[in-house]
């Protein structure tokens, strides 16, 4: 039984980053309290949704908009949690760094790729040693014989058996060996599935730099060349010059990875790659320095 969208239409990869990197949950009642938010925002909005993982500065979700467009959706929902949170723990200010990401999924493979990366998120991250061991996404839902919680899972489920045991025993397959034996692409990021699609971001699209500002910038910061950054080179300071670039962009910018990588002349998938890149090598003198030229930058044509 092939995917169908679940009768609404384009399902979406949204990624929501804590403001400077900084956590967004302190504790687990913060995670169940989001939660919470988000499967009575799911109710009154009437969305689906189909996975979501929660790491400490960011939360990705997959969903599907029914009659409620997505800004609508996303702004409500955070908005609400970031009330809660600066109430409960006495501060101010704003708790989620700008817009959020987005990406469309658009065919079959999409989904699935974009599921499982979710998932496998905590294992990269380092915050898990197995998937069913991260209690803080949607995996454990797929798993659980019982009713439903705040994932559409029967719909899921049922697109891969007419029986939703079954379903759930070939979700547990893809989960654990991929999709390469079952005619569908090797797994990659959400960036591949946006790529594909028309229109791929969502959102507002903020003031700041132009890409080929901040990418000049950069490279003048870097010692380099756009030429050389856009090139083949892959010395260690190009190939980190174009980390900046991809994190800014999509971290503290409005561009998606495909627009990026079209800029760069990149695959969407490096784009990320590098993104992450930089968030390994993260240190509070790193995120002054970016902070500060995004700052500097903001209002560029």
């Amino acid at each position: 039984m092939g995917w169908d969208g679940g009768g609404f239409g384009v399902i979406y990869h949204t990624v929501k980053v804590g403001n400077n990197q900084e956590p967004i949950f302190h504790s687990d009642a913060d995670r169940r309290m989001y939660l919470a938010l988000l499967k009575r925002y799911k109710k009154r909005l009437r969305f689906r949704l189909y996975g979501y993982v929660l790491l400490p500065d960011h939360v990705h979700l997959l969903l599907e908009p029914g009659p409620v467009e997505l800004p609508r959706i996303m702004h409500s929902l955070h908005s609400a949690y970031a009330r809660y949170f600066n109430k409960t723990h006495r501060r101010s200010g704003h708790l989620f760094q700008g817009r959020y990401s987005s990406g469309p999924c658009t065919r079959t493979e999409h989904f699935w790729k974009l599921l499982r990366w979710l998932h496998h998120h905590p294992l990269r991250s380092g915050l898990a040693e197995a998937v069913e061991a991260y209690p803080w996404s949607s995996h454990g839902e797929y798993l659980s014989p019982g009713p439903e919680g705040v994932v559409d899972r029967e719909v899921v489920l049922l697109s891969l058996a007419p029986d939703t045991a079954v379903g759930r025993e070939l979700y547990r397959d893809i989960m654990a060996a991929g999709l390469e034996g079952r005619g569908l692409s090797p797994l990659a990021g959400w960036e591949e599935a946006a790529a594909a699609g028309e229109g791929a971001g969502e959102g507002e699209r903020g003031r700041g730099p132009g890409l080929l500002t901040l990418a000049a910038e950069i490279a003048r910061t870097t010692g380099t060349s756009l030429g050389k950054i856009c090139g083949s080179d892959r010395s260690r300071r190009v190939v980190w010059s174009r980390s900046l670039i991809s994190y800014m962009a999509l971290r503290l910018g409005s561009w998606t990875a495909a627009e990026v990588a079209r800029f760069l002349h990149k695959h969407p998938a490096t784009i990320i790659r590098g993104a992450e890149r930089v968030e390994r090598n993260w240190d509070p003198q790193l995120g002054s320095r970016l902070q500060h030229l995004w700052q500097r930058l903001q209002g560029s044509p």
